[in-house]
């Protein structure tokens, strides 16, 4: 997701490199978080580590010639496969229901943000 972003929104500008994927990594990251809140010991230390990062990263791609279209489509894209992908810790009847439902709509979102993305990308002149 984080290269269709930079190729629609900064066509103009060349970008290669794994930065996509770190960012989709601190997508997960942030995911993994929320659904394991209950069992974080020091939480307001892991809330506080994870935007030093993100803070840093998005501030780095302000600089010139960093695609932060690339950054923050990559962000994006690993939240909505982290919703999607990782194990569930259940802690009850509803919230296991609540979690499968949350995994099937992002799994949809995902399919149609891709769709819409690429047709985007082919179809914009």
């Amino acid at each position: 997701c984080g290269f269709m972003f930079s190729a629609i929104f900064s066509a103009q500008q060349l970008s290669n490199g794994s930065s996509a994927a770190i960012y989709g990594m601190l997508g997960v990251e942030t995911v993994d978080i929320f659904q394991t809140w209950q069992l974080i010991p020091n939480k307001c230390g892991t809330i506080f580590n994870l935007f030093i990062k993100l803070a840093i990263f998005l501030g780095i791609g302000t600089l010139p010639y960093i695609d932060n279209f690339a950054h923050v489509g990559g962000f994006l894209g690993g939240v909505v496969v982290g919703i999607w992908l990782l194990p569930y810790i259940v802690f009850g009847t509803i919230d296991g229901i609540r979690k499968q439902i949350l995994q099937v709509s992002f799994a949809l979102a995902l399919v149609v943000a891709i769709i819409v993305l690429l047709y985007t990308f082919y179809n914009d002149s």
